[in-house]
C-alpha cells in the first residue's frame, strides 16, 4: 500500500508515516472554544464511540448531520501518537 500523501498539517517521515508538525495554539483559538461545555463534548464522545463501532449508526449520523464520524476517526491516524504533537 502506498504511503499517505502529506497534508498541510503533516509531513512524511522516512518510513512513509505522516509526522505531525508543531501545532501553534494561539490564545484566541482557545477563547473560541470556551463556550463549548465539557458535558456537550462528553455527549458527542458517546455518539462518536457508538458510530465507530457501528457503520449503520454512522450512516444515520451522516444522514442527519453530514458528518462522517468513522472517516474522521480513521483520518486521525495520520496524527500518529499524541506525544508527537507539541503544543506551542
Amino acid at each position: 500500500m502506498p504511503a499517505p500523501e502529506p497534508t498541510s498539517n503533516a509531513e512524511t517521515t522516512k518510513q512513509g508515516l505522516l509526522k505531525p508538525r508543531e501545532v501553534d495554539v494561539k490564545k484566541q483559538s482557545l477563547e473560541d472554544d470556551k463556550e463549548i461545555s465539557d458535558r456537550d463534548v462528553l455527549k458527542g464522545l458517546k455518539i462518536i464511540c457508538a458510530a465507530s463501532a457501528d457503520a449503520e449508526f454512522d450512516a444515520l449520523v451522516r444522514k442527519k448531520t453530514g458528518l462522517r464520524l468513522r472517516q474522521f476517526l480513521a483520518d486521525l491516524q495520520s496524527c500518529g501518537q499524541l506525544s508527537e504533537i507539541r503544543m506551542g
